[in-house]
């Protein structure tokens, strides 16, 4: 039932951002396919000279020639993500109708660049890239931009990781990691302008006074940025290993500690939560620990679906279980190391082990929230995918 869910709203998405006629393979046809209101948010996006005071035929013409250029491609497919990029590739090489339930974050990029389309035609989806782009693709030496890729990527990895790690950090610290890790130096400069050619497209990631911030931190938030930097001013920094690190790239990851497992056997054990709920719940509860929610806000994560507690010793037990996991889990504000370890250390003045739970709420959507995107879908299940 829920995949069926899942696969209805793929079904009518792909429907949607699908062009209702017969697939066309010039740009220029593909073009004049689409709705003026849609050319000019196009040409706003790809920065056309006065884009709004041209008609749509002359939209058209100008979305054609900025197309239709090598290097705005190769940018295009470095942009692209690993799958996205499978997904681009299998249409050049096959260009068949596919299935409507196909998810549409392994397109939906591509086709906002202009360089992929989908057409919707007698309740079949197709998938064209136009001739002049397909043109371009064969002058392309592929094995030397997947080259330059990968190390453009690694650079976004390491970026990413860090955000999600440690919450802020200067250009010079993740430099300093990117350098200790790999044999190949990087500049801070070189460094800094891949970080921002990745900014083009959406990330957890941006830039704030110099120093890379996750996105957490919103303008309306920024103040807790400040408290973050006075927090960690000084402190050691705990860096894993490179293989380590880069599991943070995935702002869903997060260590599974013994903790961790001895809640999740609670729930099921002792509380006869299922299985699928058990891991939503400790999911949740996890990602509350690692925002440094209060203690009510994170049993609350238990509660709200309706766990029952047979008794105050059964609420004590979990909420032991709770205080475990949260001591046992990585904080920003201890530069990446968990209370526990804190602890073990504790002797150095600069650090002071987490006793409390802090009483600000965090407003980060959680992994099993609604998708911001409006897809109905929970957000590990969509744009977090």
């Amino acid at each position: 039932m829920k995949e069926s869910s899942e696969a209805s709203v793929y079904h009518a998405l792909n429907i949607e951002y699908a062009i209702h006629s017969e697939a066309k393979l010039k740009l220029a046809e593909l073009l004049r396919e689409v709705k003026k209101e849609d050319l000019l948010q196009f040409a706003k996006k790809l920065k056309l000279v006065g884009y709004s005071k041209l008609n749509k035929e002359d939209l058209v013409v100008a979305s054609t020639q900025h197309l239709a250029n090598k290097d705005y491609l190769i940018e295009s497919l470095m942009l692209s993500t690993d799958q996205e990029l499978e997904f681009w590739q299998d249409v050049y090489h096959n260009s068949e109708q596919l299935t409507v339930d196909i998810l549409p974050g392994k397109y939906r990029f591509l086709q906002m660049q202009g360089i992929l389309y989908s057409f919707y035609h007698q309740e079949k989806l197709n998938f064209v890239i136009p001739d002049e782009i397909k043109a371009l693709y064969s002058e392309i030496n592929w094995n030397e931009l997947l080259e330059v890729r990968a190390q453009k990527q690694l650079v976004l990895q390491y970026t990413l990781a860090a955000a999600h790690l440690y919450g802020t950090i200067s250009l010079n610290d993740i430099v300093d990691i990117y350098n200790e890790q790999n044999d190949q130096a990087i500049t801070m400069d070189e460094f800094e302008n891949i970080t921002n050619f990745y900014l083009q497209r959406s990330q957890t990631y941006d830039w704030y006074d110099g120093q890379i911030i996750c996105t957490y931190f919103e303008e309306d938030n920024i103040e807790e940025h400040e408290s973050l930097l006075e927090l960690v001013k000084d402190k050691p920094r705990y860096v894993p290993s490179k293989e380590g690190l880069l599991k943070y790239a995935d702002d869903l990851y997060f260590e599974i500690t013994p903790s961790y497992t001895r809640l999740y056997r609670h729930l099921i054990d002792e509380l006869q939560v299922n299985v699928m709920l058990a891991k939503e719940i400790i999911d949740d509860v996890q990602f509350a620990c690692s925002m440094e929610a209060p203690l009510n806000d994170i049993v609350f994560e238990i509660e709200k679906r309706d766990v029952v507690f047979k008794d105050k010793k059964h609420i004590q037990k979990v909420t032991g279980l709770v205080i475990e996991l949260y001591n046992d889990t990585r904080l920003w504000s201890n530069v990446g190391f968990t209370p526990d370890e804190v602890a073990s250390f504790s002797q150095d003045v600069q650090f002071k082990p987490v006793d409390a739970f802090p009483t600000n709420s965090s407003n980060k959507i959680g992994r099993n929230d609604p998708c911001l995107c409006g897809s109905g879908l929970k957000y590990k299940k969509c744009c977090g995918k």
